[in-house]
């Protein structure tokens, strides 16, 4: 009996510890990685897929969206458009390192970026064929991580 409540006593620290090993060796991702599909009809013809993806390569989290038009629509050659997203976790924000968002088909021009460069607090982006500096201070966010 003496032994038993021994062992009552050590299964639970030892699974305590256990937790906290683990938790200790990943303590940065609390983003689970994803993948989800959506698709959306409207106007009759026009059909859109979109796929969500979330990824993690430490210390780096990247959110990708491809839209992709489907169905008879997808005989316009539109597409996909691919939007993406690079950022950090900080204790109190979100850090992001990089967005795009790209028209694979070239059909609409839609070729939009911004690298951010956050020891010199600047933003470099492209929009339209024009490049843009802009400066930066901490809490600025990209389009795809503001939502």
């Amino acid at each position: 009996m003496k032994n038993l409540g021994k062992a009552c006593f050590f299964i639970p620290v030892l699974c305590a510890l256990y937790s906290n090993i683990l938790l200790a060796a990943d303590e940065h991702r609390v983003l689970q990685p994803f993948e989800a599909i959506y698709r959306i009809q409207g106007w009759g013809v026009v059909e859109i897929q979109r796929t969500v993806t979330l990824s993690y390569d430490a210390p780096i989290y990247t959110i990708r969206l491809v839209n992709e038009v489907t169905g008879l629509a997808s005989l316009t050659g539109y597409g996909p458009v691919i939007e993406e997203s690079q950022f950090v976790l900080m204790p109190d924000l979100i850090q992001p390192l990089m967005y795009s968002n790209i028209d694979q088909s070239g059909i609409s021009g839609l070729h939009d970026s911004i690298q951010f460069d956050w020891d010199n607090g600047l933003a470099r982006s492209l929009r339209k064929e024009e490049r843009f500096i802009t400066p930066i201070n901490t809490g600025a966010l990209d389009p795809l991580t503001v939502c």
